[in-house]
């Protein structure tokens, strides 16, 4: 049976949140030549998601397959993994448990990649829908949540966000993206750890393709009150400054054609730390007092953690950059 399109759905007890999920794509416009459906990876969860998702997908008088498979490994890397060994359509769109993607996208996904063989990853714009009210601090860290405009206008970046991410399975599966394991776990159950999106972009950038950003392409994401305090935030910041450091050997890879200088990491982790010093210095008020919603602070955590980190993983970057200059030497 040909599938033009795959929605995977990766799931961490989402029985709460997957019947809007489900709801929206229900009301996806598909041409009638459209081939579509969903493959909801059920990674380890304790709840009733799956028979939550069985039922709501029966009520919704299923418009087109949903396929439920097991994950047994946690983290969304072997969730995505999975569904998309699992999957039969040409082309992929990664669709969080709490995403509602806009009526037109899955068409639209298929229509840019039809039109440009070159492109090989799409994403969209994302709209926060909160659980009650939103945060005073939100919109100066919206894009953390993958929420707001990456770009004024339709344009090509290295990475979009990951929610909603359009990619080609065939460049996803190919031998040349697998010829190195991922180097990011991306999320385990709660954890926060992440960057496996930007990573899967760069990757493809290595290999020659574009990424575009397309206004075209909206979803909302549901953010609940848990995921909008100020620890949950800093936490978030520190997912986020652990993986740039090896999103920063891919950057260079792509910008450069010579090998990391033997003490990268120790430069890094100099400038850190000269910078968290300096921080702590200027901003002694907020280091021992009030500091909810200050950029300040996430600043200053996410450099402390970056010197520390630069320093612990020495000469590891260099011959991690050695094996990503490879997948980028096979163009």
């Amino acid at each position: 049976m040909r599938i033009d399109i795959s929605v995977i759905i990766c799931c961490y007890n989402s029985e709460e949140k997957i019947e809007q999920t489900l709801s929206h794509l229900a009301q996806q416009h598909l041409s009638p030549n459209t081939a579509a459906e969903i493959v909801l990876v059920n990674n380890k969860s304790t709840d009733q998601t799956v028979v939550k998702a069985k039922t709501t997908w029966e009520k919704l008088n299923a418009p087109f397959s949903l396929i439920i498979i097991d994950e047994q490994t946690p983290g969304l890397n072997h969730a995505r993994k999975a569904g998309v060994e699992n999957s039969m359509g040409h082309f992929i769109v990664f669709c969080d448990d709490d995403n509602w993607l806009d009526k037109n996208y899955l068409e639209t996904v298929i229509e840019y990649f039809n039109s440009d063989p070159s492109i090989a990853i799409i994403g969209g714009t994302g709209q926060a829908v909160f659980e009650h009210q939103k945060p005073w601090w939100f919109d100066y860290f919206c894009h953390g949540y993958a929420v707001g405009k990456p770009l004024p206008k339709e344009g090509y970046l290295n990475s979009v966000y990951g929610a909603g991410m359009g990619i080609r399975k065939d460049i996803l599966t190919s031998k040349a993206f697998n010829a190195l394991p991922l180097l990011l776990s991306d999320r385990k159950g709660t954890g926060l750890s992440s960057g496996g999106d930007s990573e899967i972009c760069l990757r493809i950038r290595l290999l020659g393709y574009k990424v575009l950003y397309s206004e075209k392409l909206g979803f909302k994401h549901s953010l609940t009150n848990n995921r909008l305090t100020w620890a949950y935030l800093k936490k978030l910041h520190l997912g986020f400054a652990h993986a740039s450091i090896f999103l920063g050997l891919y950057e260079h890879a792509l910008n450069n054609n010579k090998p990391l200088h033997r003490f990268y990491w120790l430069k890094k982790s100099v400038f850190y730390f000269g910078r968290s010093i300096k921080y702590t210095l200027l901003h002694l008020d907020l280091v021992l007092g009030k500091n909810e919603g200050r950029m300040e602070i996430v600043n200053l955590n996410t450099w402390w953690l970056l010197a520390g980190k630069y320093l612990k993983y020495n000469f590891q970057l260099n011959k991690k950059y050695t094996l990503i200059s490879k997948i980028k030497q096979q163009v």
